[in-house]
């Protein structure tokens, strides 16, 4: 699990194999919720309170990219550790990984594209967890404009 925050956003990064948050479950979505929060507030000293829209991002390949962004509501006081969510799944994402370095085991292992001065890779089948973690390190996750960046952008053949 990887997390960063910003101003009034978390984004968490849950890979496939540390994915404890069952999508296909609408009905227990919000119990997977509480476990991860707890987790949050136990391990990361990060106590969330008041409301928040979280938008999950799914990949069959990566996981999941969890955003909860807290929502400021002028007329609703909530109590020390009440929290309401608005949660919205996108299902079956597409992710890219821009490449931070000229990695050659990154460059000449995977499909790579180009959109304008930036290079991306674009997985088409399941790779290790070993192959991940590298790639991870070499690369950040693009997962909301990556339909737009793959529409623009060129296969290249780097070997």
């Amino acid at each position: 699990m990887k997390i960063e925050k910003y101003d009034n956003k978390y984004i968490i990064y849950l890979n496939k194999d540390y994915k404890k948050i069952n999508i296909k479950d609408k009905i227990n979505i919000e119990n997977d919720f509480r476990e991860l929060f707890l987790n949050l507030r136990k391990n990361y000293n990060i106590k969330l309170v008041g409301y928040y829209n979280i938008y999950i991002y799914e990949n069959k390949y990566y996981g999941l990219v969890i955003e909860i962004e807290n929502e400021d509501l002028e007329y609703y006081d909530y109590f020390d550790d009440e929290l309401d969510m608005k949660i919205t799944i996108l299902e079956n994402q597409t992710f890219i990984y821009e490449i931070l370095n000229d990695s050659k085991e990154i460059l000449s292992k995977y499909n790579i594209i180009k959109n304008k001065d930036k290079l991306y890779v674009k997985l088409d089948n399941d790779i290790s967890n070993i192959e991940m973690g590298i790639l991870l390190e070499n690369s950040k996750i693009i997962y909301k404009d990556a339909v737009d960046i793959i529409k623009g952008a060129k296969k290249i053949e780097i070997r």
